[in-house]
Order: C-alpha cells, then structure tokens, then sequence
C-alpha cells in the first residue's frame, strides 16, 4: 500500500465524506453506521487536531473516513483509498489556521477562474502544482502565492 495515498486518504474531513452520502448530522453526531437507532449515538471527533473520526457509544465501535467509504461503497480498504483520493478534497483537513483554508479555497478558485477564461497552460500548471503542494508545506506555499502576487502580478483578490 502506498503511504502517501494513506495519508491523503485519512486527510479528508469526516464530515465532507458524511455530507457525501447525505448522512444527517445533528451538531457533532450522526446515528451510528453499524447498528440501527432512533437517537444519534456516534459522536463525531474532528475539532482538535489529529481528531477525524466517530466513535459510538452505543455499540463502541470506531471509525474514520476510510471505514465510512468502505461500508457505504462496499469495497475492501485499497478501494476506499482510491475512492476517497479521487472524490474528496483531501488534505483540506491539515490546514491549522483559517487564513490557510481561505488562501486554499482562493487558490481553487483562481484556478477554476483561470481555466474558465483559458489562460495560459504554464500559469495553470502552476497554480495546480500549489494547490497540490499545499497539503505539504503551508508556509512555503503561502510565500510562493506572495511572490507570484507581489513579483508576478498574478492571483491574489481582484
């Protein structure tokens, strides 16, 4: 298996893949994935940082992500890795500071914009080499994003 893929995969944010599969959620829990019941037992665990997953404390079982998709997908766990890589914005979730999520969500954006008005290739390829670093290294993207704005005159708000 491939770490890198792992990593992206448990990255994803429990509720994106919950919102996914119109789980409804009340506050911070849903009803538990594994047994039936009237009132929502599982609590959602996803405010501090490392904490994305659910716990029931109906029947104590335990899950992140990854045992959502292969439940709701019936799939084995390589299956559930792939499906979350390629459907979910993974990574978001490694984003410490709001300032950081709304720098990601400008750069997708720009992005969306760029490609919209058929900008040019090398710009596009860039800003989608940032996007993708970004779940990397932060601050090191954050000064690039800078530079391109401030050197380049590209990006930043209109």
């Amino acid at each position: 298996m491939n770490d890198e893929l792992y990593q992206k995969a448990k990255a994803v944010p429990i509720r994106e893949v919950l919102e996914h599969y119109n789980i409804s959620i009340h506050g911070d829990k849903i009803n538990c994935l594994v047994h039936d019941e009237k009132t929502p037992s599982a609590q959602i665990y996803d405010k501090g940082e490392g904490d994305n997953s659910i716990s029931c404390f109906g029947c104590h079982e335990n899950y992140d992500g990854i045992a959502v998709v292969m439940k709701m997908e019936q799939c084995d766990f390589v299956n559930a890795l792939n499906y979350l890589t390629s459907n979910f914005t993974a990574g978001i979730y490694v984003a410490k500071k709001k300032k950081d999520l709304t720098f990601y969500f400008d750069m997708n954006r720009e992005l969306r914009q760029l490609i919209a008005d058929g900008g040019d290739i090398k710009i596009i390829k860039r800003y989608a080499q940032m996007i993708d670093m970004f779940n990397t290294n932060t601050k090191v993207m954050l000064q690039l994003y800078g530079v391109m704005v401030n050197k380049l005159g590209i990006g930043g708000k209109k």
